[in-house]
């Protein structure tokens, strides 16, 4: 067995980035107007908070999407105050959940075009969080389910920052990356 980085189950630039994402996530985390910016509906806050878990999950895999997931629940679980995320089962799982679906539909959809491949990635992941996470209020019965139509200009309003934030970051990580100026997005 060779004892390269293509072997490695954590390289390097994988702990990197996944370093760097969890920081971001911490910090939108703790600053709420980054993490959780006001809307002028409804329930008043959106979450961005799961773009770094996308962006995470479509540069370096599904592992990396999976820890950045975990640590997003993990803060919204520690950090709660509502009372809404008490429960790992609301809090964490759901959100773990983000980087395996983007991961998957951005490797399906950008066999077709990159740029719709991340956009997609950004949609599923959002939707992922935000119907897995409502799915859960309302089966451990501490949302109505009255209260979707509410919830989904939101959710939408989440799906649609979460497309344009990963196709602009990735393809700008791909810039530096190549190093020309050029983007292979």
């Amino acid at each position: 067995m060779r004892n390269g980085p293509s072997n490695q189950l954590l390289p390097v630039r994988r702990i990197v980035v996944t370093g760097i994402l969890a920081a971001v996530i911490i910090l939108q985390s703790f600053v709420q107007v980054l993490g959780y910016p006001p809307i002028p509906i409804p329930p008043g806050n959106a979450t961005t908070v799961q773009i770094p878990v996308i962006i995470g999950a479509v540069l370096e895999g599904p592992l990396t999407g999976l820890i950045l997931g975990f640590i997003f629940g993990l803060s919204s679980f520690l950090l709660d105050t509502s009372g809404l995320f008490k429960n790992p089962f609301i809090a964490i799982l759901p959100r773990m959940a983000i980087g395996l679906a983007a991961y998957a539909v951005y490797v399906l959809a950008r066999r077709w075009n990159e740029q719709a491949g991340l956009a997609a990635a950004g949609v599923a992941g959002a939707l992922t969080n935000s119907i897995l996470v409502v799915g859960a209020l309302i089966a451990f019965k501490i949302l109505a389910p009255a209260v979707i139509p509410l919830l989904t200009p939101v959710m939408v309003i989440e799906a649609v920052l979460a497309a344009l934030a990963t196709v602009a970051v990735v393809a700008a990580l791909r810039r530096v990356e190549v190093g020309r100026g050029g983007s292979s997005v």
